[in-house]
């Protein structure tokens, strides 16, 4: 499949550890590197496409061969992008931190950069899917992004074709009657 069909589909049965997701774990993004973040209006539908082979995730899921990462957020309501400079260069991919979601009884607000150098994402939606797996195309090496500028090398993309290994899942916090 497409890396783009994740906006029109979500496959939901795939594996994925409920004790090991990693949109409950701030840090196992970390050292990923945020590549393109998509929105597709008609289905109030954000896309965000990670490398992560350089993050703690791959070794921490004990699943090496993954070189790709997608959260898709459902129903989204609100997305702001801040970046401490408008004249960056291009192209550049942005550095991961913690990587913040908090559910709420509204669904997910989601940090994906963890406020690096005064970058941010914030993202508001009904839930958020992460799919963690291969693209094929890609080489084993990491490309090099020397300063987050300059990438060089074969880098992830929505055109792609894509097979999704695992997937987890993040909805609006249940909450308990009085």
């Amino acid at each position: 499949m497409k890396l783009s069909a994740l906006f029109l589909q979500q496959i939901l049965d795939l594996p994925g550890k409920p004790e090991h997701n990693p949109l409950t774990t701030d840090w196992i993004f970390v050292d990923a590197q945020l590549l393109d973040v998509r929105i597709d209006v008609l289905h109030s539908t954000v896309g965000a496409l990670f490398e992560i082979r350089s993050s703690y995730l791959p070794t921490e899921l004990d699943i090496v061969s993954l070189n790709c990462g997608v959260m898709m957020f459902r129903k989204t309501t609100e997305v702001t992008w801040k970046i401490p400079d408008k004249d960056s260069p291009t192209p550049a991919v942005w550095p991961v931190g913690d990587c913040h979601i908090e559910q709420s009884s509204d669904g997910v607000e989601a940090r994906p950069l963890g406020k690096i150098n005064a970058m941010d994402l914030l993202i508001t939606a009904e839930s958020v899917e992460f799919y963690a797996g291969r693209l094929p195309a890609l080489p084993q090496d990491i490309p090099s992004y020397v300063d987050h500028i300059d990438v060089t090398g074969l880098v992830p993309g929505w055109d792609m074709e894509f097979s999704p290994t695992n997937v987890w899942t993040l909805g609006p916090a249940i909450t308990q009657p009085r």
